[in-house]
Protein backbone atom coordinates (compact mmCIF):
# COMPACT_ATOMS: atom_id res chain seq x y z
CA UNK A 1 0.00 0.00 0.00
CA UNK A 2 1.31 3.58 -0.88
CA UNK A 3 2.02 5.97 1.92
CA UNK A 4 -1.23 8.16 2.31
CA UNK A 5 -0.84 11.86 1.18
CA UNK A 6 -4.28 12.84 1.04
CA UNK A 7 -6.97 15.74 1.67
CA UNK A 8 -9.53 15.63 4.56
CA UNK A 9 -12.06 15.21 1.56
CA UNK A 10 -11.00 11.71 0.86
CA UNK A 11 -12.02 10.77 4.74
CA UNK A 12 -15.00 12.35 3.76
CA UNK A 13 -16.15 10.31 1.00
CA UNK A 14 -14.67 7.54 3.33
CA UNK A 15 -16.92 8.30 6.28
CA UNK A 16 -20.23 9.55 3.88
CA UNK A 17 -20.29 5.92 2.06
CA UNK A 18 -19.04 3.60 5.27
CA UNK A 19 -15.51 2.50 3.02
CA UNK A 20 -13.81 1.26 6.24
CA UNK A 21 -13.79 -2.03 7.83
CA UNK A 22 -16.38 -2.71 10.39
CA UNK A 23 -15.13 -5.54 12.23
CA UNK A 24 -14.82 -4.94 15.89
CA UNK A 25 -14.67 -1.02 15.87
CA UNK A 26 -13.41 0.64 19.03
CA UNK A 27 -12.86 4.31 20.28
CA UNK A 28 -9.18 4.70 20.72
CA UNK A 29 -10.01 4.20 24.93
CA UNK A 30 -11.59 0.65 23.77
CA UNK A 31 -15.42 1.69 23.86
CA UNK A 32 -17.04 -0.14 20.66
CA UNK A 33 -19.14 1.98 18.46
CA UNK A 34 -21.80 1.21 16.21
CA UNK A 35 -22.90 3.72 13.38
CA UNK A 36 -26.34 3.81 12.84
CA UNK A 37 -26.22 6.81 10.83
CA UNK A 38 -22.80 8.67 9.47
CA UNK A 39 -25.34 12.16 9.17
CA UNK A 40 -25.33 14.40 6.47
CA UNK A 41 -21.99 16.17 4.73
CA UNK A 42 -21.83 19.70 5.53
CA UNK A 43 -20.23 22.10 3.21
CA UNK A 44 -20.71 25.20 5.09
CA UNK A 45 -18.67 25.87 8.25
CA UNK A 46 -19.11 23.52 11.63
CA UNK A 47 -18.66 19.99 11.43
CA UNK A 48 -18.23 18.37 8.89
CA UNK A 49 -21.22 15.76 9.45
CA UNK A 50 -24.94 16.68 11.06
CA UNK A 51 -27.52 14.48 12.14
CA UNK A 52 -25.45 11.77 12.91
CA UNK A 53 -26.82 8.29 15.27
CA UNK A 54 -23.97 6.42 16.76
CA UNK A 55 -23.81 3.98 19.53
CA UNK A 56 -20.72 4.50 21.65
CA UNK A 57 -20.51 1.56 24.82
CA UNK A 58 -24.61 1.06 25.57
CA UNK A 59 -25.12 4.73 25.24
CA UNK A 60 -27.04 6.30 21.71
CA UNK A 61 -26.10 9.85 20.82
CA UNK A 62 -27.18 11.85 18.63
CA UNK A 63 -25.42 14.76 16.78
CA UNK A 64 -22.34 15.90 14.81
CA UNK A 65 -19.23 14.45 13.26
CA UNK A 66 -15.91 15.92 13.13
CA UNK A 67 -13.57 14.18 10.79
CA UNK A 68 -9.26 15.09 10.65
CA UNK A 69 -6.62 13.60 9.16
CA UNK A 70 -4.70 13.87 12.83
CA UNK A 71 -6.45 13.49 16.23
CA UNK A 72 -4.21 17.00 17.40
CA UNK A 73 -6.23 19.10 14.18
CA UNK A 74 -8.67 19.45 16.45
CA UNK A 75 -6.64 22.06 18.96
CA UNK A 76 -4.79 23.26 15.52
CA UNK A 77 -8.41 24.67 14.20
CA UNK A 78 -9.22 25.92 17.26
CA UNK A 79 -12.44 23.13 17.89
CA UNK A 80 -12.23 23.44 21.44
CA UNK A 81 -12.92 27.12 21.68
CA UNK A 82 -15.98 27.26 19.37
CA UNK A 83 -19.57 26.81 20.71
CA UNK A 84 -19.99 25.18 16.87
CA UNK A 85 -19.03 22.09 17.60
CA UNK A 86 -20.27 21.63 21.61
CA UNK A 87 -22.66 19.08 19.86
CA UNK A 88 -19.68 16.75 17.99
CA UNK A 89 -20.62 13.28 19.83
CA UNK A 90 -17.45 11.36 17.35
CA UNK A 91 -13.96 12.66 16.03
CA UNK A 92 -12.93 10.47 13.01
CA UNK A 93 -8.98 10.35 12.42
CA UNK A 94 -6.97 9.10 9.98
CA UNK A 95 -4.51 8.41 12.97
CA UNK A 96 -4.18 9.28 16.47
CA UNK A 97 -1.29 11.12 17.07
CA UNK A 98 -1.28 11.69 20.38
CA UNK A 99 0.85 9.01 22.14
CA UNK A 100 0.55 9.82 25.91
CA UNK A 101 -2.75 7.68 26.97
CA UNK A 102 -3.41 10.02 29.85
CA UNK A 103 -4.01 12.80 27.09
CA UNK A 104 -6.46 10.65 25.59
CA UNK A 105 -8.94 10.92 27.64
CA UNK A 106 -9.43 14.56 28.16
CA UNK A 107 -10.27 13.71 24.25
CA UNK A 108 -13.60 13.32 23.11
CA UNK A 109 -14.87 9.40 21.81
CA UNK A 110 -12.20 8.81 18.59
CA UNK A 111 -12.32 6.44 16.14
CA UNK A 112 -8.84 5.37 14.19
CA UNK A 113 -9.16 4.29 10.30
CA UNK A 114 -5.80 4.17 9.34
CA UNK A 115 -5.96 0.02 9.74
CA UNK A 116 -9.64 0.13 8.46
CA UNK A 117 -9.43 1.56 5.09
CA UNK A 118 -8.54 -1.17 2.05
CA UNK A 119 -5.13 -0.77 0.24
CA UNK A 120 -6.75 -1.03 -3.07
CA UNK A 121 -9.08 2.04 -1.66
CA UNK A 122 -5.91 4.14 -0.77
CA UNK A 123 -3.96 3.09 -3.83
CA UNK A 124 -6.93 4.18 -6.27
CA UNK A 125 -6.80 7.20 -4.76
CA UNK A 126 -3.24 8.26 -4.87
CA UNK A 127 -3.27 7.25 -8.56
CA UNK A 128 -5.86 9.98 -9.06
CA UNK A 129 -4.71 12.46 -6.74
CA UNK A 130 -0.95 12.02 -7.84
CA UNK A 131 -1.86 12.35 -12.14
CA UNK A 132 -0.64 14.87 -14.11
CA UNK A 133 -3.45 14.30 -16.60
CA UNK A 134 -5.64 17.47 -16.97
CA UNK A 135 -8.25 14.65 -15.89
CA UNK A 136 -7.26 12.47 -13.71
CA UNK A 137 -8.99 9.41 -14.61
CA UNK A 138 -8.62 9.73 -18.17
CA UNK A 139 -6.59 6.52 -18.62
CA UNK A 140 -8.87 4.50 -16.38
CA UNK A 141 -12.29 5.62 -17.86
CA UNK A 142 -12.23 1.94 -19.99
CA UNK A 143 -12.89 0.64 -16.16
CA UNK A 144 -16.16 2.16 -15.84
CA UNK A 145 -19.76 1.32 -17.24
CA UNK A 146 -21.18 3.55 -19.50
CA UNK A 147 -24.12 4.06 -17.59
CA UNK A 148 -22.19 6.07 -14.69
CA UNK A 149 -20.20 8.32 -17.31
CA UNK A 150 -23.94 8.88 -18.28
CA UNK A 151 -25.49 9.72 -15.08
CA UNK A 152 -22.60 11.81 -13.99
CA UNK A 153 -23.02 13.63 -17.50
CA UNK A 154 -26.81 14.07 -16.86
CA UNK A 155 -25.74 15.86 -13.43
CA UNK A 156 -23.83 18.48 -14.68
CA UNK A 157 -25.37 19.00 -17.27
CA UNK A 158 -28.51 20.06 -15.28
CA UNK A 159 -26.72 21.67 -13.19
CA UNK A 160 -24.62 23.83 -15.82
CA UNK A 161 -28.31 24.98 -16.92
CA UNK A 162 -28.99 26.02 -13.51
CA UNK A 163 -25.85 28.06 -13.28
CA UNK A 164 -26.62 29.91 -15.80
CA UNK A 165 -30.49 30.49 -14.37
CA UNK A 166 -28.28 32.95 -11.59
CA UNK A 167 -27.76 35.21 -13.85
CA UNK A 168 -31.21 35.59 -15.39
CA UNK A 169 -32.24 36.03 -11.73
CA UNK A 170 -30.33 38.98 -12.01
CA UNK A 171 -31.93 40.12 -15.09
CA UNK A 172 -35.60 39.53 -14.08
CA UNK A 173 -34.99 41.45 -10.64
CA UNK A 174 -33.30 44.46 -13.05
CA UNK A 175 -36.79 44.58 -15.11
CA UNK A 176 -39.11 43.99 -12.22
CA UNK A 177 -39.80 40.43 -13.35
CA UNK A 178 -40.30 40.95 -16.56
CA UNK A 179 -40.13 37.75 -18.54
CA UNK A 180 -40.22 39.63 -22.29
CA UNK A 181 -37.54 41.82 -20.84
CA UNK A 182 -35.61 39.15 -19.29
CA UNK A 183 -35.29 37.26 -22.62
CA UNK A 184 -34.36 40.59 -24.48
CA UNK A 185 -31.54 41.12 -22.17
CA UNK A 186 -30.48 37.49 -22.03
CA UNK A 187 -30.55 37.30 -26.18
CA UNK A 188 -28.83 40.39 -26.54
CA UNK A 189 -25.70 38.99 -24.97
CA UNK A 190 -25.94 35.80 -26.34
CA UNK A 191 -25.65 38.17 -29.39
CA UNK A 192 -22.61 39.88 -28.63
CA UNK A 193 -20.97 36.65 -27.84
CA UNK A 194 -17.95 36.22 -25.97
CA UNK A 195 -16.21 39.34 -26.25
CA UNK A 196 -18.61 41.85 -26.68
CA UNK A 197 -22.01 40.24 -24.54
CA UNK A 198 -21.39 42.25 -21.40
CA UNK A 199 -21.62 45.57 -23.55
CA UNK A 200 -24.68 44.11 -25.81
CA UNK A 201 -26.43 44.08 -22.10
CA UNK A 202 -25.36 47.37 -21.04
CA UNK A 203 -26.83 48.91 -24.49
CA UNK A 204 -30.20 47.29 -24.40
CA UNK A 205 -30.40 48.00 -20.51
CA UNK A 206 -30.56 51.49 -21.58
CA UNK A 207 -33.14 50.45 -24.20
CA UNK A 208 -36.12 48.93 -22.90
CA UNK A 209 -37.47 46.38 -25.28
CA UNK A 210 -41.19 48.28 -24.60
CA UNK A 211 -39.89 51.38 -25.61
CA UNK A 212 -37.93 49.55 -28.73
CA UNK A 213 -41.20 48.32 -29.57
CA UNK A 214 -43.18 51.83 -29.69
CA UNK A 215 -41.79 51.85 -33.70
CA UNK A 216 -43.30 48.38 -34.51
CA UNK A 217 -41.90 47.35 -37.85
CA UNK A 218 -39.77 50.04 -38.83
CA UNK A 219 -36.27 48.49 -38.75
CA UNK A 220 -34.39 51.56 -39.81
CA UNK A 221 -35.72 53.60 -36.23
CA UNK A 222 -34.73 50.56 -34.19
CA UNK A 223 -31.07 50.65 -35.85
CA UNK A 224 -30.69 54.11 -35.54
CA UNK A 225 -31.38 53.75 -31.81
CA UNK A 226 -29.21 51.04 -30.81
CA UNK A 227 -25.93 52.35 -33.07
CA UNK A 228 -26.36 55.59 -31.68
CA UNK A 229 -26.74 54.25 -27.83
CA UNK A 230 -23.50 52.26 -28.57
CA UNK A 231 -22.09 55.03 -29.50
CA UNK A 232 -21.14 53.12 -33.28
CA UNK A 233 -22.46 55.97 -35.70
CA UNK A 234 -19.55 57.83 -36.82
CA UNK A 235 -19.91 62.09 -37.00
CA UNK A 236 -18.63 62.38 -40.29
CA UNK A 237 -19.60 60.35 -42.72
CA UNK A 238 -20.41 60.89 -46.62
CA UNK A 239 -22.68 57.26 -46.77
CA UNK A 240 -25.95 58.22 -46.75
CA UNK A 241 -27.29 55.07 -44.20
CA UNK A 242 -24.93 56.38 -41.66
CA UNK A 243 -26.11 60.10 -42.22
CA UNK A 244 -29.47 59.26 -41.79
CA UNK A 245 -28.89 57.16 -39.00
CA UNK A 246 -27.18 59.69 -36.68
CA UNK A 247 -29.91 62.42 -37.97
CA UNK A 248 -32.69 59.76 -36.74
CA UNK A 249 -30.90 58.96 -33.28
CA UNK A 250 -30.74 62.57 -32.53
CA UNK A 251 -34.36 63.23 -32.77
CA UNK A 252 -35.81 59.99 -31.45
CA UNK A 253 -33.40 60.45 -28.71
CA UNK A 254 -34.27 63.65 -27.92
CA UNK A 255 -37.67 62.37 -27.99
CA UNK A 256 -38.08 59.63 -25.96
CA UNK A 257 -35.27 61.08 -23.21
CA UNK A 258 -33.01 58.19 -22.18
CA UNK A 259 -30.31 58.01 -20.92
CA UNK A 260 -27.37 56.52 -23.01
CA UNK A 261 -24.86 54.03 -21.35
CA UNK A 262 -21.45 56.00 -21.46
CA UNK A 263 -18.41 54.51 -23.30
CA UNK A 264 -19.41 51.13 -24.13
CA UNK A 265 -16.08 49.39 -24.80
CA UNK A 266 -16.77 47.45 -28.33
CA UNK A 267 -13.95 44.80 -29.56
CA UNK A 268 -13.70 44.06 -33.41
CA UNK A 269 -10.23 42.18 -32.96
CA UNK A 270 -10.08 38.55 -32.52
CA UNK A 271 -12.88 37.91 -34.58
CA UNK A 272 -14.57 36.81 -37.48
CA UNK A 273 -15.67 39.65 -39.13
CA UNK A 274 -19.44 38.14 -39.47
CA UNK A 275 -19.64 38.59 -35.74
CA UNK A 276 -18.38 41.69 -35.13
CA UNK A 277 -20.90 43.92 -33.39
CA UNK A 278 -22.15 46.22 -36.43
CA UNK A 279 -23.32 43.17 -37.81
CA UNK A 280 -24.69 41.73 -34.73
CA UNK A 281 -26.89 44.62 -33.91
CA UNK A 282 -28.38 44.82 -37.28
CA UNK A 283 -29.60 41.19 -37.07
CA UNK A 284 -31.25 41.70 -33.57
CA UNK A 285 -33.18 44.58 -35.09
CA UNK A 286 -34.29 42.22 -37.53
CA UNK A 287 -35.18 39.77 -35.29
CA UNK A 288 -36.82 42.60 -32.96
CA UNK A 289 -39.09 43.79 -35.90
CA UNK A 290 -40.20 40.05 -37.24
CA UNK A 291 -41.30 38.69 -33.37
CA UNK A 292 -43.43 41.34 -31.67
CA UNK A 293 -43.15 39.07 -28.84
CA UNK A 294 -40.11 37.26 -28.38
CA UNK A 295 -41.41 34.93 -25.37
CA UNK A 296 -44.20 33.96 -27.23
CA UNK A 297 -42.07 32.12 -29.97
CA UNK A 298 -40.32 30.91 -27.74
CA UNK A 299 -42.63 29.06 -25.82
CA UNK A 300 -44.61 27.95 -28.84
CA UNK A 301 -41.50 26.55 -29.96
CA UNK A 302 -41.77 22.46 -30.18
CA UNK A 303 -38.31 21.62 -31.47
CA UNK A 304 -34.98 23.23 -32.11
CA UNK A 305 -36.22 23.52 -36.22
CA UNK A 306 -38.73 25.83 -35.40
CA UNK A 307 -36.14 27.70 -32.84
CA UNK A 308 -34.06 28.17 -35.55
CA UNK A 309 -36.55 29.86 -37.73
CA UNK A 310 -37.44 32.35 -34.95
CA UNK A 311 -33.51 33.25 -35.13
CA UNK A 312 -33.34 33.36 -38.63
CA UNK A 313 -32.19 37.09 -38.63
CA UNK A 314 -30.87 39.28 -41.62
CA UNK A 315 -28.71 42.56 -41.45
CA UNK A 316 -30.01 45.20 -43.39
CA UNK A 317 -28.92 46.52 -47.43
CA UNK A 318 -26.14 48.60 -45.89
CA UNK A 319 -24.52 45.59 -44.58
CA UNK A 320 -24.36 43.05 -47.26
CA UNK A 321 -21.28 45.99 -48.19
CA UNK A 322 -19.85 46.37 -45.11
CA UNK A 323 -18.11 45.04 -42.32
CA UNK A 324 -17.95 48.12 -40.06
CA UNK A 325 -19.27 52.05 -41.12
CA UNK A 326 -15.76 52.91 -42.31
CA UNK A 327 -14.82 49.99 -45.16
CA UNK A 328 -16.63 48.75 -47.73
CA UNK A 329 -16.55 44.82 -48.52
CA UNK A 330 -17.87 42.00 -50.92
CA UNK A 331 -21.54 42.09 -51.52
CA UNK A 332 -22.81 39.00 -49.14
CA UNK A 333 -26.09 38.97 -47.11
CA UNK A 334 -25.58 38.71 -43.67
CA UNK A 335 -27.58 36.31 -42.53
CA UNK A 336 -27.10 34.30 -38.73
CA UNK A 337 -25.72 31.19 -39.48
CA UNK A 338 -26.50 27.83 -37.96
CA UNK A 339 -23.57 27.74 -35.60
CA UNK A 340 -24.21 31.06 -34.02
CA UNK A 341 -28.00 29.67 -33.88
CA UNK A 342 -26.97 26.51 -31.88
CA UNK A 343 -24.51 29.00 -29.55
CA UNK A 344 -27.80 31.35 -28.98
CA UNK A 345 -30.15 28.56 -28.10
CA UNK A 346 -27.29 26.48 -25.83
CA UNK A 347 -26.64 30.34 -23.88
CA UNK A 348 -29.65 32.04 -23.77
CA UNK A 349 -32.76 29.83 -25.00
CA UNK A 350 -32.55 27.09 -23.12
CA UNK A 351 -31.05 28.99 -19.49
CA UNK A 352 -34.58 31.12 -20.46
CA UNK A 353 -36.70 28.37 -20.40
CA UNK A 354 -35.41 26.47 -17.80
CA UNK A 355 -35.43 29.55 -15.72
CA UNK A 356 -39.39 30.44 -16.80
CA UNK A 357 -39.86 26.48 -15.51
CA UNK A 358 -38.43 27.17 -12.42
CA UNK A 359 -40.12 30.43 -11.14
CA UNK A 360 -43.75 29.72 -13.03
CA UNK A 361 -43.41 26.01 -11.61
CA UNK A 362 -43.66 24.81 -14.99
CA UNK A 363 -41.49 21.35 -15.40
CA UNK A 364 -42.98 20.89 -19.02
CA UNK A 365 -41.11 23.92 -19.54
CA UNK A 366 -37.96 22.81 -18.02
CA UNK A 367 -37.96 19.35 -19.54
CA UNK A 368 -38.28 21.64 -23.28
CA UNK A 369 -35.52 23.32 -22.18
CA UNK A 370 -33.26 20.31 -21.62
CA UNK A 371 -35.49 18.27 -25.16
CA UNK A 372 -33.83 21.23 -27.12
CA UNK A 373 -30.08 20.75 -25.77
CA UNK A 374 -30.55 17.14 -26.63
CA UNK A 375 -31.82 17.87 -30.38
CA UNK A 376 -28.99 20.23 -30.84
CA UNK A 377 -25.54 18.43 -32.36
CA UNK A 378 -22.14 18.33 -30.45
CA UNK A 379 -20.49 20.98 -30.40
CA UNK A 380 -17.35 21.37 -31.50
CA UNK A 381 -14.21 22.71 -29.66
CA UNK A 382 -11.22 22.51 -27.73
CA UNK A 383 -12.19 20.50 -25.10
CA UNK A 384 -14.87 18.03 -26.83
CA UNK A 385 -11.92 17.47 -29.40
CA UNK A 386 -10.00 16.26 -26.17
CA UNK A 387 -12.44 14.22 -25.05
CA UNK A 388 -12.98 13.26 -28.81
CA UNK A 389 -9.36 11.77 -29.02
CA UNK A 390 -9.36 9.96 -25.91
CA UNK A 391 -12.07 8.30 -27.42
CA UNK A 392 -15.01 9.57 -25.77
CA UNK A 393 -17.96 10.36 -27.87
CA UNK A 394 -20.52 13.25 -27.72
CA UNK A 395 -23.78 12.78 -29.49
CA UNK A 396 -25.76 16.46 -28.74
CA UNK A 397 -24.97 19.44 -27.41
CA UNK A 398 -26.76 18.66 -23.65
CA UNK A 399 -23.51 15.95 -23.75
CA UNK A 400 -20.63 18.64 -24.81
CA UNK A 401 -22.02 21.17 -22.17
CA UNK A 402 -22.12 18.87 -19.43
CA UNK A 403 -18.23 17.94 -20.07
CA UNK A 404 -17.61 21.43 -19.75
CA UNK A 405 -18.73 21.54 -16.63
CA UNK A 406 -17.48 18.19 -15.51
CA UNK A 407 -13.64 19.36 -16.65
CA UNK A 408 -14.41 22.61 -15.22
CA UNK A 409 -15.65 21.47 -11.48
CA UNK A 410 -14.71 18.11 -11.20
CA UNK A 411 -11.50 17.06 -13.05
CA UNK A 412 -9.49 20.64 -13.20
CA UNK A 413 -10.48 20.64 -9.12
CA UNK A 414 -10.01 16.87 -8.67
CA UNK A 415 -13.32 16.29 -7.11
CA UNK A 416 -12.72 12.77 -7.74
CA UNK A 417 -14.70 11.58 -4.35
CA UNK A 418 -17.94 13.96 -5.36
CA UNK A 419 -18.00 11.94 -9.08
CA UNK A 420 -20.09 9.10 -9.93
CA UNK A 421 -17.00 7.91 -12.49
CA UNK A 422 -14.25 8.81 -9.84
CA UNK A 423 -16.49 6.84 -7.16
CA UNK A 424 -16.42 3.78 -9.63
CA UNK A 425 -12.80 4.11 -9.99
CA UNK A 426 -11.79 4.64 -6.20
CA UNK A 427 -13.92 1.33 -5.28
CA UNK A 428 -12.83 -0.96 -8.36
CA UNK A 429 -10.28 -3.75 -7.38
Amino acid sequence: MRKLDFSESFLHYIWQNQLYSFNDIYTIEGESIEVVRPGILNHDAGPDFSNAKIKIGDKIWVGNVEIHKNSTDWFHHNHHLDKAYNNVILHVVYQCDIKDKSERKNFLPTLELSNRISPSLVDNYANLANSLDEIPCINQLQKVKSIYITNMLYKVGVLRIQNKTEELKELFAFTNNSFEETLYLILAKAFGGKLNGDAFVRLCKSIPKKQLMKFGNDSFKLEALLFGFAGLIPEHHIEDYPVALQKEYVFQSKKIKLNRSANILWKFSRMRPSSFPTIRISQFCNLLVSNTSLSNEIFAAQSVHELKSFLKCTASSFWETHYTFSNESKKLVKTLGDQSMNTIIINAIVPFLFFYGQQENYPEQKEKALKFLEQLEAEKNRVTRKWNNWGVPFHSAFETQAVLSLEKNYCSKKKCTSCYIGHQILSSK
